[in-house]
């Protein structure tokens, strides 16, 4: 909005990088608007909050000011992962799966183990699946820990 002459005044923009930037955790926030108010919301944050790293601050203007070139990357990079876990899930038999459009969280439908047993349990729903893959998976890996 802020483009626009006629309300440029009037527009205040608050943001962060924690999504749009891949920097989940950094907590690095910014703010653009009219300088009278920037500056009072400096003078307040400035009592309020700690200081962000150099490190974090230097990504934070790189993200800023390449933005779609790094979403971009950012796309192709998510992508990639995607397909690689679907081709991964796809190759355990029995589970049904989506195709993630929007995001990259699978939702498989493991329900074609319930009630199978290995002899020892029985699984009846996603919970049991879980402790028995957690289970399995320590007794294979025992000597490791």
């Amino acid at each position: 909005m802020a483009s626009f002459d006629f309300v440029k005044d009037r527009v205040f923009t608050v943001n962060g990088v924690a999504k749009g930037a891949a920097m989940t955790g950094w907590r690095i926030g910014y703010l653009a608007g009219p300088e009278w108010i920037a500056k009072a919301c400096t003078k307040l944050q400035g009592q309020i909050t700690s200081g962000a790293c150099t490190i974090a601050q230097q990504a934070t203007i790189t993200a800023v000011n390449e933005g779609v070139n790094l979403t971009g990357e950012m796309k192709t990079a998510f992508l990639r992962r995607r397909d690689l876990v679907l081709g991964l899930l796809k190759e355990i038999p029995g589970i049904k799966l989506n195709k993630p459009e929007g995001a990259f969280y699978f939702f498989p439908d493991v329900s074609s183990y319930f009630g199978k047993s290995d002899g020892e349990q029985t699984i009846n729903d996603a919970t049991d699946l879980s402790m028995y893959l957690l289970r399995t998976q320590q007794k294979l890996h025992a000597d490791q820990f």
